[in-house]
């Protein structure tokens, strides 16, 4: 891979705009061979043409890591890695040429189809009266996968696997718009010196260049600190040790360091490593190059807080495989193939299987069910389902599950696939919940809001949900009786509401006796009721009222005879309402009503 010799002396610029205080005392800027550096750096490096944003030159680094070949990489444009629109590409790489903003987030597309996220630094810069952009990427697809799953851990309580990330770090190189010519070169990087320092001191990286020391028979024993940024002198808490060895600084220093380091230095073969410095108790995730024989620059990374973020992942989940174990729910987890790895103590109690007997069994064999309202139907735990449409499975009601000794249970279930940031499945949790109890004060509660607590009757919310379940053509005939208790009103007021209670009871007695098992007896109001007779016809209708008119006038009370109100209507055609039904049952009533009022009266004159 070949660069321009224009652009090696201006990305050399920028290098030595770094290095200048330091390096002028033993390498002069056209020593450094940018070619090297360029191909050899560890970080992911790209030039890119701004109008068109065709991949003008790629390090090996991006070759490996986007998977393609070099000649495959500068012959494709940035918009066919960054999943964004080429519009939306475009826009953001003439904010990088305005240097509007110069750092930015990307997703970028590899060549086996994966998505990363990236951290991308983009600066300008012309050649040949091109103007291109020098891009550095760092992958954080890592970082914000285990700042995600920590985060998550704490929400939901659910499981993870342990999370290993590794951060990438690069070094800054800026570019500057330079001349060919040596000596504009030279006043463009005077003038830029303190621009490019500036830079260079706020860099996220810690950034130190040193020279190594050896003995007299060439083994690195000793390097000198020559130049550093702030991020270097406030991470590591040594502050401004320019000119100091690192054994004056740090007496302590493992040998491990400085013969990785000289090795850098003296063979300039760059390296990339995690390492734990003793005398610093912190951790340092590394890349070291040569610039020049015996020198190395050193760009690292504090990574003691990830060190610990992953600790903490391992202790939370840790926590929670006790806090699931122990919760008042039954949990079951299986491996991808439906073996149980883990059961707790409740699942036992549910299944009538110990721990022992569980573990490596197929959840299938140990979970048997039954569906509360078919008797002969035995179901089996769908682990298939469950996994391979990686859904979760969720039975409220209407479950019973088939204990080891055959007895039966009924339960509620909730089942899930475990899925790692990969996608990829390890198992399921299952987790058991007992739930007759919750049965018993269901239908008890479903008892309340559907029959009226002093007759036992249905009630009126009941008889107009099932009006409007029977109103369907193969129901007709459909007939409603209306019924209206004489005398409440003055029974209640000159004998007292128990009284009134006891002449309701024996009207909702008289309809219990007399009706089908079939029919629907409703109090729909506080002297009404209504009933509901399915495929009834008038005829039918008619003598069933008859024969309740009968009963009534047999019930003698200690207030005085039982009277009541009743009217009938029958439906027989599908275009009848359900409406005009009732209205006329409820006219008929009335009417039936006025007359018995009427023969009182009459009889009282």
């Amino acid at each position: 891979m070949k660069i321009s010799n224009f652009f090696k002396r201006t990305a050399a610029m920028s290098i030595a705009a770094i290095l200048l205080m330091s390096v002028s005392a033993h390498a002069t800027v056209e020593d450094i061979v940018f070619d090297d550096v360029f191909d050899a750096h560890g970080s992911v490096m790209l030039i890119i043409d701004v109008d068109s944003g065709h991949i003008v030159e790629a390090n090996k680094t991006a070759v490996d890591y986007y998977g393609y070949s070099y000649e495959e990489l500068t012959s494709m444009a940035i918009q066919d890695i960054n999943i964004l629109s080429a519009e939306e590409t475009k826009a953001e790489r003439l904010l990088a040429a305005s240097e509007e903003r110069n750092y930015f987030n990307f997703e970028h597309k590899l060549a086996s189809g994966e998505i990363r996220n990236v951290e991308v630094y983009s600066y300008p810069f012309e050649e040949d009266g091109r103007n291109l952009l020098y891009s550095i990427i760092h992958d954080v697809t890592e970082k914000k996968v285990l700042e995600n799953a920590l985060e998550s851990r704490k929400r939901t309580m659910y499981w993870l696997g342990a999370i290993f990330i590794m951060i990438q770090t690069a070094i800054i190189i800026m570019l500057n718009r330079g001349l060919s010519e040596n000596r504009r070169i030279q006043k463009e990087l005077y003038e830029s010196r303190e621009k490019y320092h500036s830079l260079f001191d706020n860099m996220q990286e810690g950034f130190a260049l040193h020279e190594i020391i050896t003995d007299e028979d060439g083994r690195p024993v000793d390097y000198e600190f020559l130049e550093m940024n702030k991020a270097f002198m406030e991470n590591t808490g040594l502050g401004d040790v320019r000119g100091k060895t690192v054994k004056e600084v740090i007496p302590d220093t493992e040998a491990l360091w400085i013969e990785k380091y000289g090795k850098v230095a003296i063979e300039g073969i760059p390296i990339n490593f995690e390492s734990y410095s003793k005398a610093l108790d912190r951790h340092y995730k590394v890349f070291a190059y040569s610039p020049q024989k015996n020198l190395f620059a050193s760009i690292f990374l504090d990574i003691t807080e990830r060190i610990e973020m992953e600790k903490s992942l391992k202790e939370e989940k840790d926590r929670m495989r006790t806090t699931l174990m122990s919760v008042g729910d039954g949990v079951i987890v299986t491996d991808m193939n439906g073996a149980i790895e883990a059961i707790n103590e409740r699942a036992e109690e549910i299944s009538g299987w110990s721990s022992l007997e569980a573990i490596g069994k197929d959840v299938r064999e140990v979970l048997v069910f039954k569906d509360e309202k078919k008797e002969n139907f035995v179901e089996f735990m769908p682990l298939d389902k469950i996994l391979g449409e990686k859904s979760t499975l969720e039975w409220k009601l209407g479950k019973c599950l088939l204990d080891r000794k055959g007895g039966i249970t009924s339960i509620a279930l909730n089942a899930s696939p475990i899925i790692d940031e990969n996608g990829k499945i390890h198992g399921a949790v299952l987790v058991l919940r007992n739930t007759a109890e919750e049965n018993k004060w269901r239908k008890e509660i479903e008892y309340i809001s559907y029959h009226d607590h002093l007759t036992g009757l249905y009630n009126r919310r009941f008889f107009e949900t099932e009006l409007e379940r029977l109103d369907t053509t193969r129901n007709l005939p459909l007939s409603v009786i209306y019924a209206d208790v004489n005398g409440l009103k003055i029974i209640n007021d000159a004998f007292g509401h128990e009284k009134g209670d006891i002449l309701l009871k024996s009207a909702a007695e008289v309809f219990r006796r007399i009706c089908r098992a079939d029919d629907i007896i409703s109090r729909v109001g506080g002297d009404e009721f209504a009933v509901l007779l399915p495929a009834t016809s008038s005829e039918m209708a008619e003598k069933l009222v008859d024969r309740i008119r009968d009963e009534i006038d047999g019930v003698k009370l200690e207030t005085g005879q039982l009277s009541v109100a009743i009217g009938w209507e029958t439906r027989t055609e599908e275009n009848q309402s359900i409406e005009e039904m009732l209205k006329m049952a409820e006219n008929r009533m009335y009417k039936r009503k006025m007359s018995e009022r009427a023969k009182i009266e009459s009889k009282e004159e």
